[in-house]
């Protein structure tokens, strides 16, 4: 895992800075296809190597520096199961403040932390009201280094997309999240994704698909003591 976080950290920065990869080979002391071969994932990169090239950007980017504290990858999960518990209480409004704090500070950026933040700028976006779907390339390109908590809300928020989009792919979405759903823990978060299968279905005048969900998603979310939600369904 830590590999395919370094390659795919590595190429980001590259793309982002504009750097060649001739450039990055002649500071490791080898070949350009030897390192293509690391972004590419077909040679490990190892530690010595990661710190090598963030050394390079460093000294190349003012301003830039990398957080190796590897408490934060633990740092931006938390925050992200915590957004989604405040998506199911509907309460996304009262935590606006602690995730504009979190993403002020560039240390939780460019961390191991890198790309749960990136999900968290999404987050941001989309409770804050503002615009959020263009970064669902970025997440969906990324998909395998989320765990199944993230990726189960990355499919939720893009069916949320679709949805406003009054596209009727929108319910694959919500179906893939609410797979995904089953291997976490947080009390209804399931009835919410339900929630959002059964606004889709109605859009779409298919009550009678939509009343089949209904019972289950009102069982999770009085469970879970939604009531914001409960009121809403």
């Amino acid at each position: 895992m830590e590999s395919l976080f370094y390659r795919n950290y590595l190429k980001y920065l590259r793309n982002e800075f504009y750097i060649a990869q001739s450039e990055i080979a002649d500071f490791l002391y080898c070949s350009i296809s030897t390192y293509s071969k690391m972004e590419q994932g077909k040679k490990e990169i190892s530690f010595e190597d990661f710190e090598a090239v963030i050394r390079f950007y460093e000294k190349k980017k003012k301003g830039y520096s990398f957080c190796f504290d590897e408490n934060k990858k633990k740092e931006a999960k938390d925050l992200i199961r915590k957004c989604i518990i405040a998506f199911v209480y509907r309460s996304q409004k009262e935590i606006l403040d602690e995730l504009k704090s979190y993403l002020a500070d560039p240390a939780n950026l460019h961390s191991y932390a890198f790309f749960e933040t990136k999900l968290i700028e999404m987050i941001y976006d989309y409770f804050a009201d503002l615009p959020f779907q263009e970064r669902l390339p970025f997440m969906l390109e990324h998909m395998n280094l989320y765990d199944h908590t993230e990726q189960s809300l990355i499919y939720d928020l893009y069916g949320l997309s679709k949805l406003r989009a009054y596209d009727k792919s929108a319910i694959e979405c919500f179906q893939s999240a609410k797979a995904l759903s089953v291997l976490i823990n947080i009390p209804g978060w399931l009835g919410l994704i339900d929630h959002h299968m059964i606004l889709t279905y109605l859009q779409e005048m298919e009550p009678t698909k939509a009343f089949l969900l209904f019972e289950e998603c009102s069982r999770e979310f009085q469970t879970a003591g939604a009531h914001r939600r409960l009121l809403n369904l």
